[in-house]
């Protein structure tokens, strides 16, 4: 599967990978990271990481030249953390872009609210 345009923007980075955990927690602990699925935008390469794969150590080199996109990016990272992952060098949060795209608009876009939902519908 090829990738996507990556704008202008981002040519500076080798890679930028798409990164989305699921996990389960209790409050004030850090999450147990179930899986994990990875696309890097202009290849299409996907990685689907489950349990004890995940426990192997992370699979891509987030060095200064790679980018990790996440949604609401605090959940992701500390995935990493509790994976005992070293934290990417650099992050886009699209939930902290869509806030700042929302804020102080009366906002009846997509189905509203600030989660991912309502963003993707809304573009």
């Amino acid at each position: 599967m090829s990738g996507v345009a990556i704008p202008a923007a981002l040519d500076r980075f080798r890679q930028v990978w798409a990164v989305d955990f699921e996990y389960v927690s209790t409050p004030g602990a850090r999450p147990d990271p179930i899986c994990m699925v990875a696309r890097e935008l202009r290849t299409g390469s996907e990685l689907r990481l489950w349990d004890e794969e995940l426990r192997a150590g992370c699979p891509i080199r987030f060095d200064p030249d790679c980018l990790l996109i996440a949604y609401f990016a605090p959940a992701e990272l500390t995935c990493f953390l509790a994976l005992g992952w070293p934290m990417p060098a650099n992050v886009i949060d699209l939930f902290a872009e869509w806030r700042v795209f929302t804020n102080g608009r009366t906002h009846t876009m997509g189905t509203g609210g600030n989660g991912l939902l309502s963003a993707l519908s809304h573009f």
